[in-house]
């Protein structure tokens, strides 16, 4: 029986120790033998990836500028305009005397421009009718006289305008537009405006401010200058343009009004008028601006060379 027990315990001892070696090679078998993991594809995420890129500098040169003809755009304003400057223009017609005065006593003779005329013919210096007429008179006003020596005519010789207003008094005064032309070694008078007496042919004369000249030039481009002046009245102005055809003295502008009436000179209420050239083609337009009489509201019109006259544009 004891011999039975030790038998048993020898085999299980044994038993024990086989199978503690078989466990190791069985493990390794099982490793060597066991696939190797599949990867598994999931379902692309619905949310954006953003992948940080680095900035790259690129350094692009600037846009070259291609020169062009420039686009010629017309234009409605003036490219020029003549210039005004009284300078003398012209050979003297004749010598100076200096023994020759003339006083301001001649203006009260209502034919004083032939007086002027002799006084010229004879020698008179031409600035000397400035300083004799400039004088303050019984009004206590002095009268406003211009006297510009120039050809007006074309002839190279100079001949003499004058513009003069004499105050009355109160406001009132006459006023003058003269000319003077070289003629033989001598001088002849042309009146272009006179405007004397008192009660309403001389109203507001003086105040208004009377004659001016307004331009010398060539306006119309025909080789003589052109005299526009102005007659001041409170409120309104009165613009003539003459130009000597070789005879004598016409007016540029001649229209009919609406009441059938001649004119020939530019009535402006609270405007002015100014020389330019709009199309330029080289001759001077009109730009008369001011209220019109008709319509009582401010108006500009543009006057047009045709050839022989200034005309309104429709």
């Amino acid at each position: 029986m004891k011999n039975r027990l030790i038998l048993l315990v020898i085999g299980i001892f044994i038993l024990t120790q086989v199978m503690c070696r078989a466990l190791p090679d069985a493990e390794q078998a099982l490793e060597t033998e066991s696939p190797s993991p599949t990867a598994i594809s999931l379902p692309p995420s619905l949310e954006p990836t953003f992948t940080l890129q680095p900035a790259t500098l690129t350094h692009t040169s600037q846009p070259t500028i291609t020169p062009y003809p420039p686009t010629i755009t017309p234009t409605h304003g003036p490219t020029s305009t003549p210039t005004i400057e009284f300078v003398a223009v012209g050979e003297v017609c004749l010598p100076e005397d200096a023994s020759v005065t003339i006083d301001s006593d001649v203006l009260m003779d209502p034919d004083f421009d032939l007086t002027i005329a002799e006084y010229l013919s004879a020698g008179g210096n031409v600035n000397e009718l400035e300083k004799s007429f400039a004088l303050q008179i019984s009004s206590g006003e002095k009268s406003r006289v211009r006297v510009i020596p120039y050809d007006i005519t074309g002839d190279g010789i100079l001949d003499v305008l004058m513009t003069l207003t004499i105050p009355y008094g109160n406001g009132l005064g006459e006023s003058h537009v003269l000319a003077f032309r070289c003629v033989g070694g001598g001088y002849e008078s042309d009146i272009f405006f006179r405007r004397a007496g008192a009660g309403e042919r001389a109203e507001g004369l003086f105040t208004g401010g009377g004659a001016v000249i307004k331009s010398l030039a060539d306006i119309n481009k025909n080789g003589i200058d052109d005299i526009l002046f102005e007659v001041n009245w409170p409120g309104y102005q009165e613009y003539y343009l003459l130009a000597w055809d070789g005879a004598e003295f016409k007016s540029l502008i001649y229209y009919v009004d609406i009441l059938g009436m001649e004119k020939y000179r530019l009535e402006v209420a609270d405007g002015n008028i100014q020389i330019m050239d709009i199309n330029e083609d080289g001759i001077f337009e009109l730009e008369v601006t001011g209220i019109d009489f008709n319509t009582g509201n401010m108006a500009t019109v543009i006057w047009r060379w045709d050839g022989a006259l200034y005309f309104p544009e429709p």
